[in-house]
């Protein structure tokens, strides 16, 4: 509750907007992990400021519904590159 609290009132002035611009998701039955590249704006008496976040999310399937169990974030960039070997498997 103090989590969402914090959060709600961070976001709640407006002055602070967070835009999912690539989300890649993999979801089974009971289990799904959200990889996105955020973009944050700030708006200050300068101006609007710019940021990139990367971010992972976790989340397990619960009988009180989906619940956030892993976040992780990192400073990133607008230019993600995509990285894919064709034919091969990570396992």
């Amino acid at each position: 509750a103090a989590i969402r609290a914090a959060f709600e009132a961070l976001l709640a002035g407006g002055r602070l907007a967070a835009t999912p611009e690539r989300v890649r998701r993999v979801e089974t039955l009971g289990a799904a992990v959200h990889n996105v590249l955020e973009r944050i704006e700030l708006h200050t008496d300068e101006g609007p400021q710019r940021a990139w976040v990367v971010a992972t999310n976790v989340y397990l399937k619960t009988a009180q519904g989906w619940r956030l169990v892993a976040h992780h974030a990192s400073p990133g960039r607008s230019e993600v590159a995509e990285v894919t070997v064709p034919g091969q498997l990570l396992h």
